[in-house]
């Protein structure tokens, strides 16, 4: 839909064309058309606060996250099409978003347009709804409404699926440890199935891992229990198989982040603990986590991220320090 600039002569001058072919008098198709323009200005403003609904934000609530680490971009799966390289760049600045392996792209509104598979009235109407627009302007995600693009009917299984132990193999992930701490999970995206590597957090919801796609179900950290008055805690779930597979199980209870997003709740949960141990990221975002622990424990934390000095996490580290045994 493009938006029309009318002015009043526009309007006179359009009513005066009508008279001559209707029965109605220049005052009353003025308003009649006047009526049409406002109706028209406001479509048009809803279609501008749809379009600014955070691309980055609708993915998220589909459980789909970047690939790559950047305030003001991110690479993503095409997971509509089954894409094998991260070949989706979402712009946060200016957010709009390419698909360079189909050249495709545009607004959020050809976004939905192209999962669904779906009409641009389709499209709109399924955003509008999973949206709420007020009149202040401002875009939220309704988070009671059930989006058809949703991770729903999310079923976990015991660890098996062929592909998905390729897919741990090829990071190295010892088979025998991933099924101990992982199970298979099924789920559907609108009425298309998947399936990924889970992991279970604290809340019941799940982390999923999969060649091709990287995601939750909902974002909590989860707590592995070890008996012992001490704590490592690890950002990720593949870093935590990672440490494992290298070293064996924590001397005690361990705490995968899953999101750095999480470190608040952490913090919390390890004022329990005579000593902790931290391996998260070497990035910024490892490092602002780290520190905020650290200050906050300044006598019972320790930062070991020398098990992995040169690499960005636990899981480069195994995937570019040898075979630690992954059968």
């Amino acid at each position: 839909m493009h938006c029309i600039s009318l002015n009043i002569s526009h309007l006179r001058a359009f009513a005066k064309l009508l008279e001559n072919k209707c029965k109605f008098n220049s005052c009353t198709l003025v308003i009649i058309v006047l009526s049409l323009y406002v109706q028209t200005k406001g479509l048009c403003n809803m279609l501008e606060k749809i379009k600014s609904i955070s691309i980055r934000e609708y993915l998220s609530g589909l459980g789909i996250n970047p690939n790559n680490k950047s305030s003001y971009y991110g690479m993503y799966y095409a997971f509509w099409r089954g894409d094998t390289n991260p070949s989706v760049k979402v712009d946060y600045n200016r957010n709009l978003w390419v698909d360079y392996a189909t050249n495709k792209g545009g607004s959020i509104v050809d976004l939905v347009m192209t999962i669904d598979n779906c009409s641009f009235a389709d499209a709109v109407r399924n955003l509008s709804r999973d949206f709420t627009i007020d009149c202040t302007h401002k875009v939220t995600y309704s988070t009671k409404s059930t989006t058809t693009n949703a991770m729903q009917n999310l079923k976990d299984r015991k660890l098996s699926n062929k592909y998905l132990m390729e897919y741990l193999h090829s990071r190295k992930i010892n088979s025998s440890v991933a099924k101990k701490f992982c199970r298979e999970v099924h789920y559907t995206v609108g009425d298309k199935k998947y399936y990924g590597v889970g992991f279970k957090n604290d809340k019941g919801g799940w982390v999923i891992r999969s060649k091709y796609f990287k995601g939750c179900g909902s974002s909590y950290l989860t707590t592995i229990k070890g008996g012992k008055n001490c704590c490592t805690v690890i950002e990720g779930f593949m870093d935590f198989l990672s440490f494992v597979t290298m070293y064996g199980e924590p001397k005690g209870d361990a705490i995968v982040l899953n999101s750095t997003k999480n470190i608040g709740e952490c913090i919390a949960k390890l004022s329990n603990y005579e000593r902790i141990y931290l391996l998260l990221d070497n990035d910024t975002e490892g490092n602002r986590a780290t520190k905020q622990i650290m200050d906050r424990h300044t006598r019972i934390a320790e930062d070991r991220r020398g098990l992995f000095a040169g690499f960005k996490d636990m899981n480069e580290r195994l995937m570019g320090g040898g075979n630690y045994g992954t059968k």
